[in-house]
């Protein structure tokens, strides 16, 4: 099942997340934003400070599920009670080499709707 397929509400965040592993989901602008600030200082970021970023936005939290539940390891889904423990799960310096250029919601609406006036491919 792709993202763009699914006709249907999901019954549990972790089928969305298991949906959603694979695709490239866009976040807000003031997200890719402040991660981006928290990557140039890495010492400062703990994974409360970088959650509190990631639960701002509905995008970044899929996102980060989606990575998660599609890293897992012997075919097992694993069971993530936060945003904060995904990044503890992860580590803060693999979050941000994981995480480093974020798509944006604002820029992938424009180059979708280019790709649909001008006919040229992404």
């Amino acid at each position: 099942m792709t993202a763009d397929r699914i006709l249907t509400p999901l019954p549990d965040p972790l089928s969305w997340a298991t949906a959603l592993a694979g695709t490239t989901i866009p976040v807000l602008r003031t997200t890719a934003a402040a991660l981006a600030a928290f990557a140039e200082r890495q010492e400062d970021a703990s994974a409360h400070k970088v959650a509190e970023v990631v639960m701002a936005d509905p995008l970044m939290t899929a996102r980060l599920f989606a990575y998660v539940s599609g890293r897992s390891s012997r075919g097992r889904v694993p069971v993530i009670g936060s945003v904060t423990a995904a990044i503890v799960m992860m580590g803060v310096p693999p979050f941000f080499a994981n995480f480093a250029s974020l798509p944006t919601v604002l820029k992938s609406f424009f180059l979708r709707k280019t790709t649909i006036l001008f006919g040229a491919s992404e």
